[in-house]
């Protein structure tokens, strides 16, 4: 039997290996797929191989550096060891040469050969790789793809302003890899979400940069390999290693695949992973999980690697976003428009001077500016032309003409073609690709070349279109991509709207495909396109769809969350209707066009509620409501709304809000998110705070005021409201308020009181963490004479003032919040005096309060409080002594349905006091608490948790134990015998 001959270099790399001490670690690397069918292949054919002898085995073994062998069928199988190489003359008689030859036919054959080797993982060597990737791709930034003009990215890049979770901005961008979770952990998974243009993209390359820099106090050192990958050049089921060879390794690479994604599983804590594009990925729901990507995104998977994904807002995560922490781009900050600018022009002060007072004398520009690639759009057109549009749909259209005259003065030969035609030859496509037949969410970005039948030269040529190379194991393509997302989106939008006139049958047909409220979040920045470039009849088609949409979805879900239209506390709904005001901006509406105005107030008159600002307001879409607001149009509509609320906004937006409320005169309850200061120099115009008491004094209608600061704010000072409750005050002929709540916020004592003192149908108080400029609690809680049903005190200093809360307060009460309110043991025997008048109550909490040795006093007081069917006593510092009192009066608390007691004290005594008296509780369904227990403790707990998991129809249970290795032992044989059934 003749066998493969093995070259010096490979005997030497064998000798080399056996030197080396060997890992017993990476013996244990799993078979790849190549390996597996080896095996069963020569478990097949084991039998035909009748001409091997001992000799010839001996002679196999001494020239191949056999390390091992296996007996199969009763002969000897070995296995060949090392960088193995069969070269084109190998003889093997028998049946083998057939099994050879169709293996060499396998792509990742060598790859198997050199796995079967059990080759050790070499950091060093994939992080070269790595790093010499990175900086020679991510470091150089191409404008444009024919354009000449390549800039290092240190010379261009400007930071994004990032908000976290906490609304607070990043000091730097690579402080995305620093984030906490809300429980003070690293975050594992971060979910980066911005629109289109803002960005993202960049922003991977940049990180994977900065990593591969290797810069002393990066934090990105951290990481021993990074990996970005696009979701675009991802297939559904992909393997996350292969994507990694796919899209970044080099096809000579000397990793070898099975020992990296050994180290990825072994190390993953060490491992970043920058998932660039979901909104691009042809996944419908994450739920359908097939490949390691998606068990990666869903977070089955590598739970302490670190993920960054970027998406647009509309794309969700599913159930699986709960594992992510938000992080929002905002784009440019004003500062870092004009360092952009410097940047890009390279300090020519003619062209940054011009460029700055232009968009100085624009707002609408101005806000624009501040979406990096509409500002990077501006720089080049401003360059060549000095002028600028003013919509966004206007920009793309003069920069698509801007690069098709580049073209044509460059190759001089597109007088076959008119722009237009050329357009619609791609619009064509892109519209197939964003309007697919079998699902409207599943996208198709990234096209073959068969795809475009004409126009792809020339399309790669002007710059719209973009062709590279890509590598798979099978074979090598080319993949014909749009310069980007929003470009596909605007040659789409534009041969859409040619059809309106030309073929309106066809474009009925597409807009007819866009039916649902996720359609139109989807699909929006295409309609907004087609609404800016064919007039207001196009526009109003689409408007009239995007109306009738909305209207079946508030028809059939009346009181259900559903996305852009928000369920009221009373079950009516409310719409976010800045969308709206976008297409209509978009399509330079005619004030007055009677079609658009009754679109916008059949929506209107669907639901009487009206949000502005569900997500995010940026400047530009405050400024585009304000011109709304200016319309007639407007006075129509807003006149009709009966509740509003305003909900992020900047805090340049206050004017706004002004004009707004002047349109509302029937308006009877608004909730308004105060603008929240970044840093102690933030301002806002002199003056608009005394305007906006003037406003909210004359919505004589007005029953509901809920003025919300920022309760993230960590430096600056608090929105102070003394100035609209002094217009509140001196206002007499105006229905009384019946809900008023103030969070967050600075005001004044005294006039506060005043305000309270005149109100006797106020039945919601809620003042949450609110700093008093003068004044003292004793004032305001002495100012309150009507009846309360919801009182909530919450992070506001009280101190001794509880007594002041008169007695006529409690028979009416059902919801009291004193949570970290300062109260001492003092005040809670005062409150123990009231809370018997309280029969109404339903909810207390007094959490974060020092309750100690009274707890047996408020135990007591509780008696009389029947309908209590929530108890929140979280960090109390109550002993085993109050827990029992409280555990004895759960036969007096039928009603309780959540108890919260995590925080305390709770030693053997006070958990086998609640244990033995839960009983009584049958409608119990949370119920949390800290407990330290011992051995002597251990039975009791097994045999009370058996009893709670059979008789407690307990849905969730959050229990906390502190306990030595007997009380363990117990517990677990309990959950293993199956007496635990909750």
């Amino acid at each position: 039997m003749s066998i493969p001959d093995v070259t010096d270099h490979d005997q030497a790399s064998n000798k080399l290996d056996s030197d080396v001490p060997c890992d017993p670690d990476m013996m244990q690397l799993p078979a790849s797929p190549l390996q597996r069918d080896l095996s069963s292949a020569a478990n097949a054919r084991a039998s035909q191989c009748q001409d091997i002898t001992p000799a010839c085995d001996s002679d196999l073994q001494q020239q191949t550096n056999v390390s091992g062998n296996q007996t199969i069928s009763g002969r000897d199988v070995y296995r060949i060891a090392g960088n193995a190489h069969f070269h084109e003359h190998v003889h093997v008689q028998g049946a083998t040469p057939t099994l050879l030859d169709e293996l060499r036919q396998r792509k990742d054959f060598h790859q198997a050969v050199e796995d079967a080797g059990h080759t050790p993982f070499d950091l060093e060597g994939c992080q070269r790789e790595l790093i010499n990737f990175y900086k020679r791709k991510m470091s150089q930034i191409q404008l444009l793809q024919w354009f000449d003009d390549t800039r290092d990215i240190d010379d261009i890049y400007v930071s994004l302003k990032l908000e976290n979770n906490m609304r607070q901005v990043l000091a730097r961008n690579e402080d995305l890899v620093t984030i906490q979770t809300k429980q003070g952990i690293p975050a594992a998974r971060i979910l980066v979400k911005g629109v289109v243009g803002s960005g993202k993209s960049t922003l991977m390359a940049k990180l994977a940069y900065l990593w591969a820099q290797r810069k002393q106090g990066c934090p990105l050192g951290k990481f021993d390999l990074v990996f970005i990958l696009s979701f675009r050049e991802l297939q559904r089921g992909c393997d996350l290693v292969d994507a990694i060879f796919q899209q970044i390794l080099a096809e000579d690479t000397k990793v070898s695949k099975v020992a990296l994604e050994t180290y990825i599983n072994s190390y993953p804590e060490k491992v970043l992973i920058l998932l660039d594009g979901f909104d691009e990925y042809s996944l419908p729901h994450l739920n359908e999980t097939s490949g390691k990507v998606e068990k990666l995104l869903a977070f089955n998977i590598l739970r302490r690697a670190h993920v960054i994904v970027t998406t647009r807002p509309h794309k969700q995560l599913g159930t699986c976003q709960v594992f992510y922490e938000l992080v929002q781009v905002t784009g440019f900050s004003e500062k870092n428009v004009q360092l952009y600018i410097h940047k890009f022009f390279r300090n020519n002060s003619e062209l940054v001077e011009g460029l700055r007072l232009k968009l100085s004398k624009s707002d609408i520009l101005n806000s624009l500016s501040q979406i990096p690639v509409l500002l990077m759009l501006m720089c080049l057109l401003w360059e060549d032309e000095r002028t600028l549009p003013t919509t966004q749909s206007e920009l793309y259209a003069e920069f698509t003409s801007y690069l098709w005259r580049k073209f044509c003065e460059k190759h001089r030969n597109c007088d076959d073609v008119s722009m237009s035609d050329f357009l619609c030859s791609l619009g064509k496509v892109a519209l197939k690709g964003l309007m697919p037949k079998e699902n409207l969410l599943q996208e198709k970005l990234m096209f073959d070349e068969k795809d475009f039948p004409d126009n792809l030269e020339r399309g790669c040529q002007v710059g719209i279109l973009t062709m590279e190379r890509l590598k798979s194991k099978l074979r090598v393509s080319r993949a014909v991509t749009f310069l980007h997302k929003s470009f596909q989106e605007y040659c789409a939008a534009y041969y859409w709207a040619t059809l309106f006139d030309s073929r309106f049958d066809e474009f009925s047909t597409v807009l007819q495909r866009i039916d649902s409220e996720d359609a139109v979040r989807n699909k929006f920045e295409f309609l907004k396109f087609c609404c800016g470039l064919n007039g207001a009849d196009c526009a109003i088609t689409i408007i009239q769809q995007v109306t009738r949409i909305y209207r079946k979805v508030i028809d059939r879900n009346s009181g259900v969350y559903i996305g852009l239209m928000q369920s009221h506390n009373d079950g009516a709904l409310y719409c976010d209707i800045l969308p709206m005001v976008i297409l209509l901006y978009e399509s330079c509406f005619p004030s007055n066009n009677n079609a658009l105005t009754e679109s916008v107030k059949s929506l209107l008159a669907s639901g009487r509620f009206l949000s502005i600002g569900d997500n995010v307001m940026h400047s530009h879409d405050v400024l585009l409501w304000h011109d709304f607001v200016k319309s007639t149009l407007a006075a129509h509509t807003l006149s009709q709304v009966k509740s509003i609320e305003f909900k992020r906004h900047p805090s340049n937006s206050l004017h706004v809000i002004c004009d707004t409320l002047t349109h509302m005169c029937s308006v009877e309850e608004v909730t308004m998110h105060l603008p929240e200061f970044e840093s102690l120099f933030d301002h806002i115009e002199p003056g608009i705070v005394n305007k906006l008491g003037v406003c909210l004094s004359k919505l004589n209608r007005l029953y509901k005021l809920v003025l919300h600061g920022s309760q993230y704010l960590m430096v600056a000072p608090y929105f102070d409201v003394t100035s609209i409750l002094h217009h509140l005050c001196q206002t007499s002929q105006r229905a009384p308020f019946k809900h008023i709540a103030f969070a967050f916020v600075e005001l004044d004592g005294d006039t506060l009181s005043q305000v309270l003192c005149k109100q006797h149908q106020v039945h919601t108080l809620t003042l949450c963490n609110i700093q008093l400029t003068s004044g003292s609690m004793e004032s305001i809680l002495d100012s309150i004479e009507a009846p309360l049903v919801n009182l909530n005190l919450s992070s506001t200093h009280i101190g001794d003032a509880i007594a002041h809360i008169t007695h006529t307060i409690f028979p009416s009460l059902e919801y009291l919040n004193l949570q970290g309110t300062g109260l001492t043991e003092s005040d809670i025997h005062n409150l123990c005096e009231l809370l018997p008048k309280a029969v109404k109550l339903s909810q207390l909490n007094l959490s974060e309060n020092p309750v100690g040795k009274a707890g047996t006093t408020l135990a007591t007081s509780l008696r009389s409080c029947s309908k209590v069917t929530v108890l929140v006593l979280e960090n109390t510092q109550m002993t085993d002594e109050g827990v029992v009192a409280l555990a004895e009066t759960f036969c007096h608390l039928q009603n309780l349905k959540q108890l919260f007691l995590q925080g305390n004290c709770v030693g053997n005594i006070g958990l086998h006091a609640v244990f033995q008296h839960l009983h009584y509780l049958p409608n119990l369904d949370v119920v949390c608490i800290d407990a330290t227990v011992n051995s002597q403790c251990s039975v009791l707990v097994r045999d009370c948790l058996a009893v709670i998991g059979k008789r407690i129809p307990c849905n969730r249970w959050l229990l906390s134990l502190v306990c030595d290795r007997d009380a363990i032992s117990s517990i677990c044989q309990a959950v293993r015998k199956g007496q635990l059934s909750s």
